[in-house]
This record gives structure tokens, sequence and C-alpha cells, in this order.
């Protein structure tokens, strides 16, 4: 946490000097020792880390179609952070990770995990399409937005949760994905759906899979058909319209966190983890820095929140 907190202040307190260029900048901590880029310079910086680095991004935008070929954590400020453009993983061997891979960062592309991993974790990020396209063990989706393309094909994803999260389209079959309070708002090629779906809102798409199970979820039946799935304890509303709101994924006319018939609330709202896309990590809310030229000092106040 000393690392953080002091990672944190060094980037403050160069972040508010150079506040009027609104200058995108990017800190990379290695060992306890922190390094600065420009965003121009976010290439040389992912090249420059080693495995077990994080990489802090301000508010700004960084050039994308990026490679990640490390074991390294990317944390931004939230939907701010914008990585305008594509994120490949692509790590020699199956990366093991014991660490989130990229959390509070908005990708504008596709992020798309193309070598082998183990407990891939990605958390609070808005990315425009997701693809997995080599074997994925253990991978979780935190609180995310994905408002375009989620793809989870069970050739490559063995198992994968995916939670309090918003999903604009899901394709493939999602066999071996359980999705626990989320939003989804189209399932395409529904017939062959075979996912998990607990206290989740799913708004439309088609006639459901045999192989896909629903708990607790609220269904607009009038684009879904679910009698051919399993479900219990499910929720059926049929409407000519949208339940979710194609650009937020937000509820629409009705309380968020519904509860469900065993009384859990459901969609991304509900759970001990709500949906955000602030990191857990400490981030900074204010600061300032000050210099007091009588005392040839530099006053720094810096305030810090973690989800």
């Amino acid at each position: 946490m000393k690392k953080i907190l002091f990672s944190l202040v060094a980037l403050v307190a160069i972040f508010s000097q150079n506040a009027k260029a609104q200058t995108a900048k990017v800190l990379l901590s290695h060992n306890g020792n922190v390094t600065l880029y420009d965003a121009s310079d976010f290439s040389a910086a992912i090249a420059d880390a080693a495995a077990g680095d994080t990489l802090y991004l301000s508010e700004g935008g960084f050039t994308g179609n990026k490679t990640i070929n490390k074991k390294i954590t990317i944390i931004g400020a939230g939907e701010t952070s914008i990585i305008d453009g594509d994120v490949t993983v692509n790590i020699s061997g199956t990366a093991n990770f014991s660490s989130i891979l990229m959390e509070g960062v908005k990708v504008t592309g596709t992020f798309n995990v193309a070598s082998p991993t183990n407990g891939l974790r990605i958390r609070s990020c808005k990315i425009g399409t997701s693809k997995i396209t080599a074997t994925a063990n253990n991978a979780t989706f935190e609180k995310c937005f994905i408002t375009s393309e989620f793809y989870a094909d069970p050739s490559y994803v063995k198992s994968m949760t995916v939670t309090n999260s918003k999903i604009y389209e899901t394709y493939s079959a999602c066999s071996n994905v359980t999705f626990v309070n989320c939003n989804i708002y189209v399932i395409n090629n529904s017939s062959s759906f075979a996912a998990t779906l607990l206290n989740s809102i799913l708004n439309g798409g088609g006639s459901l899979s045999p192989a896909c199970y629903l708990t607790n979820c609220l269904i607009n039946s009038y684009w879904i058909t679910a009698t051919n799935a399993v479900t219990k304890d499910c929720w059926y509303y049929s409407y000519n319209g949208d339940i979710l709101s194609s650009s937020t994924l937000a509820r629409i006319n009705y309380k968020e966190a519904l509860n469900g018939n065993d009384g859990t609330p459901i969609g991304v709202y509900g759970g001990t983890t709500p949906f955000t896309l602030c990191p857990s990590a400490p981030y900074v809310t204010s600061s300032s820095v000050k210099v007091d030229n009588a005392t040839q000092t530099l006053n720094v106040n810096i305030k810090v929140k973690a989800n």
C-alpha cells in the first residue's frame, strides 16, 4: 500500500504542475521506484516494464493498438483514461496471473487475449469488443461494460466468471461462462447459447438453448423464449421494446436492483460488488500542489479513495 500511495503522490505532484497543459501521463512503478512518461511514450513504458510492475494511467487519451507481452498491471482513473484503439495480450507461454491485468481503463477498440492464460482478471473497464482467442482458464471480468461484442468461444474459454457487468451483445455459445448480476442487451445465436446466468437481466435474443441455465433472472419474454432453457425462480416481462437502455444498459422504468423471487437483488447493482468503473485500487479524488517560496517547500495535499 505504501508503494501505491507513494506512486500516486508522485503522480499527482507532477500532474498538478502540468495541469494547464492537460497532458496525459503514464507512471511506471518498479520495486518502489517510479518513472514518468508522456502519453506518446506509452509503448516505451510497456517496453521498459518488467513482469510484476504496474503502469498507472492519468486521465486523458493514449494511442491504442498496443500489445501487452508481459505480466504487468495497468490501472487507470476510470473511463476517463482512454486507450484509443486495440489492446492485445500476447505473452510467451502460458501466463499465470496472480493480480489484475487491467483496471479502470476505457479501450475504444478490441481487447483480445491472444495467448494462453490462467487466472486472467479484468476489472472496472469499458471495452468496445472483448475477445479471447487462446486457451483461458479461470478468467474473470468484474464490473465491466462491454459496449459492442463479447466473445467467449468455448473452444478457447474453458472457465470464466463475469460479475456485475454490462454487455451489449454476446457471441458464441459461452457454455463455460457464468454470468452473475449482469445486464445483457442482446444474446446473439441464442439457440446455441449455453451459459449459466444468475441474478441477471436479459433484454433480447431468441429461443434459448436447452443447455442454458437461468436462476433468479429478469427476462424480456417478448424477445426471448426461455421455454427450452432450464430456469428457476425467473421473472418474465413481455414488452415490445427495451427493458435496458441500448446506450447505458441501465434499466428502463424499473428500479435497477429489483429483488428476485428468492429476495436477491438482480442486475449489475445487485450483489456485494455493484457495478462501477472506478478502480478499486486507491485513486485520486482531489489534489493540490503549492510552492512556498519563503520556506522553499512544496506542499502536497492529496485525497485518495478505494472502492
